[in-house]
């Protein structure tokens, strides 16, 4: 008498044959489609010996800093630059340095003029930042190029001391940074 196969283990086998197609399948789309790409990964930034210990480079977007660069040198940037003053203790920092003197330094730095009225343009967003004086620095410097609002490179340096010269050399070292870094 020949034994017959029962029809719910036909079906239990049909169904786990197709549960593991398709996991077969979402793994190999997955895999191939949906990984992060590794070029994006193979891309340094070259920080130069220049900046200080207590300098930080932030690089939001490598792709940017060829075009921004290119930008900056046609004159096609805005600086806006401001203080940050203390607030507990008497602020002393626009005795050392005024707001267009730091703008000067951006565009020898820059060796180029901006444009008047430019359509597009860059923004350099620069603030001097007074510390409140139990701190051990002095002062700090955030800088900060932006596309369309959006920060492409910024640099921040504190300062244990105010010294034009050392914000002078920092600039240009900023500057350089980009000159590296555009291509």
């Amino acid at each position: 008498m020949p034994r017959r196969v029962r029809q719910s283990q036909i079906i239990n086998n049909f169904f786990t044959f197709a549960t593991i197609v398709i996991v077969s399948i979402v793994l190999t789309l997955y895999s191939r489609y949906l990984t992060p790409d590794e070029k994006n990964e193979t891309t340094k930034f070259v920080k130069p010996d220049c900046f200080s210990v207590d300098s930080e480079i932030r690089v939001n977007n490598k792709e940017y800093i060829s075009k921004l660069y290119k930008a900056l040198n046609k004159g096609f940037y805005k600086l806006e630059t401001n203080y940050v003053k203390s607030i507990k203790t008497k602020s002393y920092i626009q005795e050392y340095i005024s707001l267009n003197d730091f703008d000067s330094y951006f565009i020898d730095a820059i060796k180029s003029p901006p444009l008047k009225d430019p359509k597009k343009y860059i923004t350099i967003k620069n603030e001097l930042i007074e510390y409140e004086k139990p701190n051990k620095n002095f002062a700090g410097v955030n800088t900060s190029f932006r596309i369309n609002g959006k920060e492409v490179f910024g640099v921040f340096t504190n300062f244990v001391y105010f010294d034009t010269i050392k914000l002078n050399e920092i600039i240009k070292c900023t500057i350089r940074t980009l000159k590296t870094n555009e291509k």
